[in-house]
């Protein structure tokens, strides 16, 4: 089974959001849960979200977060949240950041490197030196491929990852292996 999807809920809903996201994991097969505090407007951090990240945990399951909008997915609320729940697998969109000053890489590296249990997807991602460095620096495990679809062209995030200056190897892990490894931990590659 190559595609995989998440289970997307608004935490405003409470004991029936957390009721859908049991339904969609356990019933329906959800790969992982995803939250999006910047479309349906709480900080990812706030304790509306701890049911419905406690219902991941126990479901065994990942937390795909829409991250790096001041405001409501700031690095440091990401790290905030992942820090509370260290025993979760959390994987931060647009790099962790998606200011295009670059501002927010320091602090989504801080966060990557405060939280072990948090790993960031490439698209959007504007600055190709920052993947780089997470991959080689941190942790080659910790950078997951993302299309951004439809919001970002494939082909040139696509793009991104073949022109990263990575080892094929570490290339093929970015590519696929490592999100495999989050959201199909039944079929993790080995390296």
């Amino acid at each position: 089974q190559r595609l995989r999807w998440l289970c997307r809920v608004d935490p405003w809903q409470g004991a029936a959001a957390v009721v859908e996201a049991r339904r969609g994991m356990e019933e329906l097969g959800a790969a992982g849960l995803y939250l999006d505090p910047w479309e349906e407007n709480f900080q990812v951090n706030d304790s509306i979200v701890y049911p419905l990240i406690e219902e991941a945990r126990r479901c065994g399951k990942p937390v795909l977060l829409n991250a790096g909008h001041v405001r409501v997915s700031h690095p440091t609320q990401v790290r905030d949240l992942a820090s509370r729940f260290p025993d979760v697998q959390f994987v931060a969109s647009n790099g962790g950041q998606i200011n295009i000053s670059g501002i927010l890489q320091a602090e989504a590296r801080r966060m990557l490197e405060a939280c072990p249990n948090v790993c960031i997807e490439t698209a959007g991602t504007y600055r190709q030196d920052y993947l780089e460095e997470i991959a080689t620096e941190v942790g080659v495990d910790r950078v997951l491929f993302a299309s951004g679809s439809p919001h970002y062209d494939q082909e040139f995030e696509l793009a991104r990852v073949a022109l990263a200056k990575l080892g094929d190897d570490l290339k093929a892990r970015l590519r696929s292996g490592n999100a495999m490894a989050v959201y199909a931990p039944d079929h993790r590659p080995s390296w």
